[in-house]
């Protein structure tokens, strides 16, 4: 029987099927609402997959614009034509244009407002007598709503017309500007403008955004087209979305009439996915209450009529049988009748076995149940997520142990307590918004806020939730809650770990494990001049300089490549071509499995340290020659004191020889020049006393000039040319003049076979620019003396430049130099805090340029001593102290000359044998400082312990600011340095006496 029944329902299907046919393709159009872009990008996968051929419709797109209407297209074409438009539509059809909305693209209008952040606008209440640019006519009513929605109107902002324009927004022409939240925002992104979006939806003001539409015409000649229409496009949307990068791909290829890039494309998919709202709703359907409430916001605008139709204007496709089954309905109800007597054979066969079989079902699927809560009643209890169930006044219903370990209440704590409870009043505008999106989508979040915990701490979350209906059918919110402390304080320390790594002095690179740069921070390029554009997904061999060999990068690489980490100094070349030395360290980077995945390199820039080094090399050389004048000083100075003695003592035996007394004052003017040169060699040495004092550097080199130009042979052309301002410095008048001397004598000697020989020297006022003070950074000021010495010589080579500089360096011929001249130019100039460099090349001739701070005032005061007359003593008894037998019989000599009484003492404790006889006698002491047995400062403490009135002077061939420093007496004594000069000593032994 069974057999019997089954023949005939399959003689009754054959005869139920359809003939089929095949129809020729119709011709339609599409007009787009704008410019080509992901906002019709369900049109152009429809058109690409072949869903409009498929159900026999050719379809061409028409690209939109500005001055371009679909609405216009859709009533002046003959027929098969469609638009895209937006909800002021509506309006249109009332002004009694025969339209109809077939179906919504767009759940949410993208049209909002964007504002600068630093325009101080957050919300539609701060546009009070703000520049507004708005589109024309009714295309804005939803900004214009949103204002009357918080007691605003129209008058109450500069209203603009739109410009299509961004840079309007960003040049101020105005502060608000209408724009589509998928598309601007990442316009400004890219420029990195900060902004602020005003979206009417906080205000309730919710329109459809993007809507297809044809003619009444359309509808009611073709309905079946119409409906194929809408169903296509709607397929094509679906496939958009769900293969956005083949979409965009697409665009890129055929569509991208506004040359936009990828990245463009991108950003507009995404936030349009969040308007059209694919998950949530069905594309293409239109919930008429909520046209109502569209109607009633352009009603209340006076856009249309209190008693505009709405169901006039919403596509209503009528679902009749007729449509479904049209000619074969016959076959239909042959199939249903062989159908019902179908069942009916079955029925009674199979009741009785179904029964028992169901009463086995409802039990095995009884106890699933109960299985089944038991799991999910068991993930709930356990959790590490805090699960809420509350009502839609936020009261908590249910809640599990994550929850309250979250929260820190108790559960009857917890159940006295509310959602508002635990959220600070600063995340009001926050939770709106998500309330807004539970009532229009039935979800909301994922976002993120603070809880306030029972303690009063804050505890960060990250909040999702779920509209659901409880037994008894009414709403409730299901809330899953994560405690994410732990991911805030990782995301905060890997931010101070890049912050850190970015913001280093050091050069740091990041690599592949092949050696592909993929990061550089700041450091590298302000080292190296490579923005990270230049190098990013290079190699760094982009740094090579030339000065490794091949070997050199292949230890490198051998090193690092076995998990080791490099370290060398090494020479690298910045992008301008110049080079630089530093210091390199290259480490590996691991992954859990031990494998080399990056390298990391560190690199620090070593020039200037490397120039320290050098002026370290250079301080100690200066130290050596300073300990080797030092140690001569003392006798040189001794044998000096005695030799101007004995020629005083000279000059007195044939006063009556003119002749002889210019010779002897010829040899006393050298003995004490000899000092002179003992001192500038201690001072070049940075062991002498430089006494510096204010002077006119223009007026002092403009008479120290002719004393220099006797030694420049009639031969050589020299020119001086100076300021005629008079520029002021700090300094020692005596080593600047020996300077200018030495530097002449240079360019003296290289001017040596040259022809047309010449010396130029210039003196003017410098201000230092920014360059100058980086080159130069100890520099202190910006105001400089620049002294120019400038020949035409024979110059000097880069490698002897390299050591002009140090003493006994000299490239003349034996016995025609002693390496000394520039040394002491360079000592002079560093001691007056000032800058020497030096011009020169090969035949090219040199210039040394010297600069010198200037001081502000330039009127000083000099005071000079001169010393012209010697005071004859009245008969005092003087004793001389000095280990030294010959200075002690010269100066014994001299002083009885001088018209004293004179004993002497060998050393201090002589000294203090004669005092102590002698002491109401003795007048006055000269004593040297640094004697065997017992000094003299020490003797002069004992002496002062008998008779503290006692007159001592001091003398020595020392330095006394150097090296007799810790010798020199605590109390200000008289302090003479040898040789001295008999008429100073005479005059300063009687101020002596008279003090």
């Amino acid at each position: 029987m069974f057999r019997k029944y089954s023949l005939c329902f399959l003689a009754a299907a054959l005869c139920f099927l359809p003939t089929l046919s095949l129809a020729a393709n119709d011709s339609v159009s599409l007009h787009l609402r704008w410019k080509h872009q992901f906002q019709f990008a369900g049109f152009y996968m429809a058109l690409e997959k072949g869903y409009y051929r498929d159900v026999g419709l050719e379809v061409t797109l028409i690209e939109g614009g500005p001055d371009k209407s679909s609405v216009q297209h859709v009533l002046n074409s003959r027929g098969g034509a469609y638009g895209v438009t937006g909800t002021g539509a509506m309006i249109e059809r009332a002004d009694g244009k025969p339209i109809k909305a077939l179906a919504v693209i767009f759940q949410h209008s993208p049209l909002a407002l964007l504002v600068t952040k630093d325009s101080g606008i957050r919300t539609f209440s701060d546009l009070r007598g703000r520049r507004v640019m708005l589109q024309e006519g009714q295309q804005n009513s939803d900004v214009i709503a949103a204002l009357k929605a918080i007691g605003m109107t129209e008058k109450d902002i500069i209203r603009q017309n739109i410009s299509y324009d961004i840079n309007d927004l960003i040049t101020g022409n105005t502060d608000a500007f209408s724009s589509y939240v998928t598309d601007q925002p990442h316009q400004l992104d890219l420029l990195g403008v900060s902004y602020h979006t005003l979206s009417p939806r906080t205000h309730g003001i919710d329109f459809y955004g993007d809507i297809l539409i044809t003619s009444d015409e359309e509808v009611q000649k073709h309905p079946e087209r119409t409906r194929t229409f809408i169903q296509a496009s709607i397929l094509g949307w679906n496939y958009a979305l769900e293969h956005m990068d083949e979409t965009i791909d697409l665009i890129l290829e055929k569509y991208n009439t506004q040359n936009f890039p990828r990245s463009q494309l991108v950003f507009e998919a995404k936030e349009s996915a969040k308007l059209i709202m694919q998950d949530v709703v069905k594309i293409g359907y239109m919930n008429s209450h909520r046209w109502d409430r569209i109607a009633a916001t352009y009603i209340d605008q006076g856009f249309i009529s209190p008693d505009y139709q709405v169901a006039d204007f919403i596509y209503q496709p009528e679902i009749t049988f007729a449509d479904l089954l049209g000619k074969d309905m016959w076959k239909f109800a042959v199939f249903c009748m062989l159908l019902i007597l179908l069942i009916v054979g079955l029925h009674s066969l199979r009741l009785r076995r179904a029964v028992h079989s169901r009463a086995v079902e409802l039990h095995k699927e009884r106890e699933q149940l109960q299985e089944n809560e038991a799991k999910l009643r068991g993930l709930y209890e356990l959790s590490p997520l805090g699960i809420a169930l509350t009502d839609m006044k936020g009261c908590y219903l249910e809640f599990n142990q994550a929850f309250q370990d979250i929260c820190g209440y108790c559960h009857e704590e917890l159940q006295t307590l509310d959602y508002w409870t635990l959220t600070p009043k600063k995340y009001a505008e926050d939770e709106a918004r998500q309330l807004e999106s539970l009532q229009q989508t039935g979800r909301y979040g994922p976002y993120e806020k603070e809880y306030l915990r029972k303690d009063g701490s804050l505890i960060p979350i990250r909040l999702n939730g779920l509209l659901i209906k409880d037994h008894e059918g009414r709403d409730c919110i299901w809330s899953i809650v994560e405690d994410i402390t732990e991911r805030k304080l990782a995301d905060e320390r890997l931010r101070k770990l890049s912050q850190a790594v970015e913001q280093a002095g050091e050069s740091v690179i990041i690599t592949d494990k092949h050696g592909t740069i993929e990061y550089v921070n700041s450091s590298f390029t302000r080292i190296t001049g490579y923005l990270p554009k230049d190098v990013l997904g290079n190699n760094p061999r982009v740094l090579k300089s030339g000065n490794q060999n091949p070997e050199f990068y292949k230890l490198l690489w051998n090193t690092i490549s076995s998990g080791n980490i490099w370290h060398s100094a090494i020479i690298d070349r910045r992008k301008d071509g110049s080079q630089y030395p530093a210091l390199m360290t290259i480490s590996p980077i691991l992954n859990e499995g031990e494998e080399i995945t990056h390298y990391v390199g560190i690199q620090q820039d070593m020039t200037n340290h490397e120039a320290l080094e050098e002026k370290f090399r250079q301080a100690q050389k200066m130290e050596a020659l300073g300990t080797l004048v030092g140690g001569i000083a003392h006798d040189f100075n001794n044998m000096l004191a005695g030799m101007t003695g004995n020629l005083y003592l000279a000059k007195k035996k044939v006063a009556d020889s003119p002749d002889v007394i210019e010779k002897l004052e010829n040899v006393e003017a050298l003995s004490f020049r000899a000092a002179e040169m003992i001192k500038q060699l201690l001072v070049f040495a940075r062991k002498g006393n430089v006494k510096m004092t204010p002077f006119g550097l223009t007026s002092f080199l403009k008479q120290a000039s002719k004393l220099s130009e006797a030694s420049i042979p009639e031969s050589i052309n020299i020119h001086f040319d100076y300021c005629h301002e008079e520029l002021v410095i700090k300094g020692d008048g005596t080593q600047l003049q020996q300077a200018l001397m030495n530097l002449l004598n240079n360019s003296r000697d290289a001017l040596e076979d040259v022809q047309n020989p010449t010396i130029t020297v210039t003196l003017e006022e410098f201000e230092a620019d920014e360059s100058f003070i980086n080159k130069h950074p100890d520099t202190c000021g910006s105001l400089f003396a620049h002294l120019t010495v400038r020949d035409n010589g024979s110059g000097i080579s880069d490698t002897e430049k390299e050591h002009i500089f140090e003493p006994f360096y000299t490239s003349k011929e034996v016995g025609s130099g002693t390496g000394l001249g520039l040394p002491m130019v360079y000592g002079a100039i560093q001691s007056h805090g000032g800058i020497l460099e030096v011009e020169s090349g090969v035949g090219s001739g040199t210039s040394i340029h010297i600069y010198l701070p200037l001081l502000e005032e330039h009127k000083i005061e000099v005071i000079s001593e001169e010393y012209t007359e010697v005071v004859p003593g009245s008969g005092e008894l003087i004793l001389i102290v000095d280990d030294n037998a010959d200075i002690r019989k010269t100066s014994k000599e001299v002083l009885e000359k001088l018209g004293y009484q004179v004993m002497e003492a060998s050393d201090g404790l002589e000294a203090i044998e004669q005092f102590t006889t002698n002491q109401d006698s003795i007048s006055l002491i000269i004593m040297d400082v640094v004697m065997p047995n017992l000094g003299g400062v020490k003797a002069s403490e004992r002496i002062k312990k008998l008779r503290p009135d006692v007159k001592v002077i001091f003398a020595t061939g020392y330095d006394k600011d150097e090296t007799l420093k810790d010798e020199m007496p605590v109390d200000k004594h008289m302090i003479l340095s040898k040789p001295y000069n008999i008429v100073k000593l005479s005059q300063l032994i009687r101020e002596q006496f008279n003090s």
